[in-house]
């Protein structure tokens, strides 16, 4: 990185509020020393010896680099039938896997609702296991408008879900079905459903209030007692500065701490708030552009830090 611009960095001021070991992840010269720290750090085979963390998937929290490690995620990979990686979006699926899970959603006869699927390998997993799918996406005109189309991550059907190397195309076929949604203004077709999901689909929407409308409107879509397992962007380096309008917004904790109140009072339940960042080599290091091919679980989005993050909702009785 140019000194200058690493000097521009370090003064921007949502930087000065960030903990000393974030600061100086930012220097260039320190990254450049440590990539043989970093191809080691690589996920490998699980630490044993790590027990899986009893609040993933039971709360809403960050992505820290332990999550990675353990015995758990590992399992979920193999399931997935990728191998172990720091990838933000491989994360979001074992995120939303872990959830479910641990609220008895991944049985047959169950009925999933996927917001924003793009080209996810979620609605295969849940073909897998027996559950009927309605895996919805922008049209094509908005796809085309919003570029998710040139970057191949939209859908306009069931051929770009199927994963043959998860589930066989037939099953595929026979237990999921698409339909054109506008996450701005669901569908009024869309209820009853034991949960739904979406990942890291949300911050799109245009504004932070669009994004924590869509939350609260996806509860809608659930039989009472049904769960919501979002993932999204998180803001990792201020609770005050955000990006609150444009192609990708960030949320703070205080957002979704006003969300947790706004839905407590209509009677659901959002899942303790965990904003830990974590203290591992991996949290500590955001990538800046251009960014890497497999994207870094922290990344320089504008001037702030946005990690992944994940919620879990459940509607009121």
């Amino acid at each position: 990185m140019h000194p200058q611009l690493r000097s521009l960095l370090r003064s921007l001021p949502v930087l000065k509020q960030l903990r000393w070991w974030q600061r100086f992840s930012w220097r260039a010269d320190y990254l450049k020393s440590n990539q043989e720290l970093i191809a080691r750090t690589l996920c490998g085979q699980p630490d044993q010896r790590l027990p899986d963390n009893p609040t993933f998937g039971s709360t809403s929290l960050l992505c820290r680099e332990e999550h990675f490690r353990t015995p758990n995620y590992h399992r979920w990979c193999a399931e997935l039938h990728e191998p172990p990686s720091f990838r933000r979006k491989q994360w979001e699926y074992v995120y939303i896997l872990s959830a479910l899970e641990r609220c008895g959603m991944l049985m047959a006869g169950k009925r999933a609702l996927g917001f924003g699927v793009g080209r996810e390998l979620l609605p295969a997993i849940f073909a897998s296991r027996g559950i009927q799918v309605t895996a919805t996406d922008q049209s094509v005109t908005q796809g085309m408008r919003d570029g998710w189309i040139n970057y191949q991550q939209h859908a306009d059907g069931l051929i770009v879900l199927r994963q043959p190397h998860i589930v066989a195309n037939a099953t595929l076929d026979k237990l999921v079905q698409f339909q054109t949604a506008d996450m701005n203004n669901i569908p009024s077709n869309l209820t009853n459903f034991d949960f739904v999901w979406s990942a890291c689909a949300l911050e799109h929407l245009g504004s932070l209030e669009h994004s924590l409308h869509f939350i609260e409107q996806s509860l809608a879509c659930l039989r009472p007692g049904g769960f919501a397992v979002h993932t999204l962007e998180f803001n990792g380096g201020s609770n005050d500065e955000t990006i609150t309008h444009g192609p990708t917004i960030l949320m703070r904790k205080k957002d979704l701490e006003a969300l947790s109140e706004r839905l407590s009072r209509q009677g659901h339940e959002l899942a303790i708030i965990d904003v830990e960042p974590g203290t591992g080599f991996v949290d500590q290091w955001v990538d800046v552009p251009p960014y890497r091919a497999d994207p870094w679980p922290r990344l320089l989005l504008e001037r702030h830090i946005a990690v992944s993050a994940g919620i879990l909702i459940r509607r009121s009785q």
